[in-house]
């Protein structure tokens, strides 16, 4: 709420600011994926982004057409503020099929126990409840139940990973492996390439970084 102590606080002899609003996810929808749903929630999301969140800034970004329907939904005529998209970029000359790695893909294949022609399917973001990962792991239940030899490696870290771990070793035990964070690009992009498959499950992603 620092920025509208600055609208309302500011001394009068200081010029003030302008003050921008940066929004990379959408309240109502993540939210939703905790479980927090029915009209009283989206009502209550809704009033507070159109009476308090909004109104603090003189202008708001937004990293996706998704993210900023939510503020547009919102706006208030007392108080309407200009809401511009800005997708962030991707620098495409940091990944591709040069950084692919064996050793990896062995690495990984002897872990899930997978034979030579099995497939490595990559997961790579944080481990929240809003990326909706229990999908992931019932995709690969699934497959590992139609007898395909397939198996998930989670890269990264976050607040549901012991509760994914303890889902997997229920639904698909020993298809899941877990990387951890990896930092750094080269390191990022060894495992995309080294990959046979990226997947992301949430539907409900404001930008998809991976």
């Amino acid at each position: 709420y620092f920025a509208g102590a600055l609208r309302r606080f500011a001394p009068a002899d200081l010029p003030r600011p302008t003050i921008v609003g940066l929004s990379c996810e959408r309240a109502d929808h993540s939210l939703e994926a905790m479980g927090l749903v029915g009209r009283a929630a989206a009502r209550a999301v809704h009033a507070y982004l159109g009476a308090i969140y909004l109104p603090q800034c003189d202008y708001h970004l937004a990293n996706s057409t998704y993210t900023a329907a939510e503020l547009a939904g919102a706006q208030r005529s007392a108080h309407r503020r200009h809401v511009q998209t800005i997708p962030m970029g991707v620098d495409v000359s940091g990944f591709g099929p040069q950084y692919r790695c064996e050793t990896w893909r062995q690495r990984w294949r002897h872990q899930l126990g997978l034979p030579p022609e099995g497939r490595l399917v990559l997961y790579a973001g944080r481990l929240a409840r809003e990326k909706r990962l229990q999908r992931a792991i019932d995709v690969i239940a699934w497959l590992r139940q139609q007898g395909r030899p397939v198996g998930l490696v989670m890269v990264g870290s976050g607040p549901d990973e012991s509760r994914l771990r303890q889902y997997a070793a229920g639904v698909a035990s020993g298809g899941v492996a877990w990387a951890g964070y990896v930092g750094g690009a080269a390191a990022l992009a060894q495992c995309y390439a080294s990959a046979d498959v990226f997947l992301h499950v949430n539907d409900r992603e404001p930008f998809g970084i991976g």
